[in-house]
């Protein structure tokens, strides 16, 4: 039996709960960690402001849906995000709080900023670099409203230029069109040189360089921490959200091609969020440090090396 027809039987012998294959491989590396998820929140700070409280419940009923359910809990840290993002960008909506909150975070605190910035893109699995890199390869087809809408982001976050250089280092052919097919061949080679670029610091070895704004040797090419923010916020966790709030990806964790590393890959996805909703927690309440949520995310980090390693 294929998975296409375990998920309309699975639906149809409801309420009997069926697993899949992912599910189960999950289950039993959490018995084998005696039942430890691979998260940790970060204390947070009383406050009985209605709005925080609000915020406060979205954190809890992302907590319910852990261990199992990371894609869930990243909804609802996402939500948080624009609740407690619209207090900046009133008129602006989640598209805006997501170009924007970036450079309000690095000036409350940009040397604590910075540092979760970068130890945030340094351990970020190569599997999720992997996943902003076809996102943003495939947006230059411009074959959905979505994919239109990224590719605008992509051009202002990333500069024309340099987005330009990379879909064609990727996709294009001698004459100038782009190979879909090139997408799935290439999208790994392009993962690593985002996250060469994501790193923010100048490349030590020089490469076969297609294109001058792909010269991450050059220290003027490299993006600094808020368009690094920028990259994470509005390109990938943006992105995530808006596949997720349309419907138009497959649930994560019952396909064929789920594993241990799509686990892995959403749960680091769902700490990002989770950081990004408590530090606008504390743009708008002042109600957790950026030195707790620097701690915090290098524990979180730990927790997952050592679950999933």
């Amino acid at each position: 039996m294929n998975f296409s027809e375990q998920r309309v039987n699975f639906h149809n012998e409801w309420p009997v709960k069926s697993t899949f294959k992912a599910e189960i491989h999950f289950a039993q590396r959490l018995s084998e960690k005696e039942q430890e998820a691979p998260f940790k929140p970060i204390p947070i700070g009383q406050n009985e402001d209605a709005d925080y409280q609000r915020c406060v419940g979205h954190l809890l009923d992302a907590l319910d849906q852990l261990p199992y359910r990371p894609d869930h809990a990243f909804d609802h840290f996402f939500r948080i995000i624009d609740k407690a993002g619209s207090y900046f960008y009133p008129r602006k909506g989640i598209s805006g709080i997501a170009q924007g909150i970036s450079e309000k975070l690095f000036n409350k605190n940009n040397r604590e900023w910075e540092n979760i910035i970068d130890i945030i893109c340094n351990e970020m699995p190569l599997r999720v670099y992997e996943l902003l890199s076809k996102r943003l390869l495939s947006a230059s087809l411009l074959q959905y409203k979505d994919s239109v809408a990224l590719n605008k982001r992509a051009q202002k976050v990333l500069g024309k230029n340099l987005y330009s250089a990379f879909v064609e280092k990727y996709t294009k052919n001698c004459d100038g069109t782009i190979i879909e097919d090139a997408i799935n061949k290439n999208y790994k080679k392009a993962a690593s040189l985002l996250k060469l670029y994501m790193s923010g610091k100048p490349g030590t070895k020089r490469r076969n360089i297609s294109n001058k704004y792909l010269d991450f040797t050059n220290e003027k090419n490299c993006p600094n921490c808020v368009q690094r923010s920028e990259v994470i916020l509005s390109l990938l966790l943006f992105t995530i959200r808006n596949e997720r709030f349309h419907g138009n990806i497959i649930s994560q964790f019952r396909t064929s091609k789920a594993n241990l590393e799509r686990y892995e890959s959403y749960y680091y996805t769902m700490l990002l969020s989770y950081v990004y909703a408590l530090s606008i927690l504390n743009l708008r309440f002042d109600c957790v440090s950026f030195h707790a949520i620097l701690n915090g995310s290098k524990e979180n980090i730990f927790l997952q090396k050592e679950f999933f390693k």
